[in-house]
């Protein structure tokens, strides 16, 4: 009785130890555990919209747009000019975009059996706003987010995905590229 009393302290003890205040709390969020396999599902959350800046002025800059979203097989669903938004807020993939397995644009975690952003159907939202600066420049930035609905029948769940980056980079080199500006 006295070990189990003794047990129980110690965990409750090191369960309520806290993070030092000098460390940086982690971007690396647990979403669950896998009761029957004990897998641990986490992610990391996204940092928000990427932004850069465009040598090109406005006008060529909102003109390559739709080429470039077009490019990655991405359909508008959101054109406005007067703020300079563009994109699509809500469309599903399986697996790929662009050529690309989706596991290349975000992080969903994997299970036993692989990456499960190329797992599930995600649900995707990509947007890109572009505003004139100064000297002919562009501000532009772009927001991708994705959810994974995992193919597991009735324990399915949707699990949020973290952008690797690597999505906002393509729009941003392809928008480069038709416009002759450089970052």
């Amino acid at each position: 009785m006295r070990t189990s009393i003794l047990g129980l302290i110690l965990v409750c003890g090191c369960a309520s130890a806290s993070r030092p205040a000098t460390e940086t709390p982690s971007n690396d969020r647990i979403l669950g555990v896998d009761s029957q396999s004990g897998e641990v599902l986490h992610t990391q959350s996204s940092t928000g919209p990427v932004a850069t800046s465009i040598h090109a002025p406005f006008s060529a800059v909102w003109a390559a747009l739709p080429e470039v979203y077009s490019g990655l097989g991405i359909e508008l669903t959101v054109i406005d000019p007067p703020s300079g938004t563009i994109g699509n807020r809500s469309f599903i993939r399986s697996r790929t975009l662009s050529g690309k397995r989706l596991s290349a644009y975000f992080d969903c975690g994997s299970s036993m059996t692989g990456m499960r952003a190329d797992e599930g159907r995600m649900v995707l939202s990509v947007v890109s706003r572009a505003t004139a600066g100064a000297e002919g420049q562009t501000s532009l930035s772009t927001t991708v987010s994705g959810a994974v609905q995992t193919n597991e029948g009735a324990s399915a769940q949707t699990i949020p995905c973290a952008s690797s980056g690597v999505l906002e980079e393509t729009i941003r080199s392809a928008v480069a590229r038709r416009t002759g500006g450089t970052e």
